[in-house]
């Protein structure tokens, strides 16, 4: 079961390789949708298991594993193993749903994923207050909108997450007033994420000198220019938050002012 960030995913197979693991199977629960293009084509797609967590977790200073708020897992059909994998869960107590479409449960967890994360980070200020910053809220629906277009244009459906309200909050931006349904999403994220922070924030504030926007944000504007799409505010954020991983004193530049931020992304910059 592979967990790890995804930008260790290649030296994950490396060390696979060295092993020398033949026809490894592997579960992939990491965040992003393109892990398991890598581990594909590195092992082979029979032996790679598309998966995914929606139960909020954090790590203590001691190490320990805290589950902040429990909801399952999803684990794609169609591998010889899947069922199998997926009754073991059930039994086991976890939630857990089994896909038949395995780039739309992927697809859908980077959705949720982004909400009120690489922001978070760029501003250094909480999920909370990015949501009730009026320009920053209607960037972070822009940024979810431009997720549902890259699926829209490769056919890929929004599918509800174990727990997770993740098929009404595409519905909601898709076809609702922005106004209507802002309280309850800054209500889920209250509830969703309690007192942790964003992991792409987390990162940053570990000073890692690496980070998953480019998996999350990053993916999202890839996959538009590989359509003939554009995603202006992924591709900001994911530049931007790029820009301060590798040279930190420019957060500085973001840190506690989230109009510089709205300033930078609505400049016409990254269209």
């Amino acid at each position: 079961m592979l967990a790890v960030k995804g930008f260790h995913t290649p030296t994950i197979i490396e060390m696979i390789n060295d092993a020398k693991l033949h026809s490894p199977q592997i579960i992939c629960v990491q965040n992003g949708v393109d892990n398991e293009t890598l581990l594909s084509n590195a092992f082979g797609s029979e032996n790679v298991i598309p998966a995914t967590i929606t139960t909020a977790v954090s790590i203590s200073p001691n190490g320990i594993v805290n589950v902040d708020r429990e909801r399952g897992m999803g684990i794609a059909a169609g591998n010889d193993h899947s069922l199998k994998i997926f009754n073991s869960f059930i039994t086991a107590g976890f939630h857990t749903i089994l896909y038949p479409n395995a780039k739309a449960m992927k697809w859908t967890k980077l959705m949720t994923n982004l909400i009120s994360n690489a922001s978070s980070a760029i501003c250094d200020l909480s999920p909370l207050e990015i949501l009730k910053n009026d320009r920053l809220f209607r960037l972070e629906i822009k940024a979810i909108e431009e997720v549902l277009n890259v699926m829209k244009g490769m056919q890929i459906p929004v599918v509800p997450l174990p727990k997770t309200p993740s098929k009404l909050l595409a519905f909601a931006i898709k076809n609702l007033p922005k106004w209507t349904y802002r309280q309850i999403l800054i209500d889920k994220v209250s509830q969703g994420r309690g007192g942790k922070k964003p992991s792409l924030h987390i990162d940053l504030l570990e000073k890692r000198q690496l980070s998953e926007v480019g998996l999350l944000n990053g993916s999202v504007f890839r996959h538009a220019e590989s359509l003939g799409l554009s995603a202006p505010v992924n591709k900001g954020l994911d530049q931007i938050l790029n820009e301060i991983t590798m040279n930190p004193s420019l957060w500085e530049n973001y840190r506690h002012k989230p109009d510089v931020l709205a300033d930078k992304l609505l400049s016409g910059d990254f269209i």
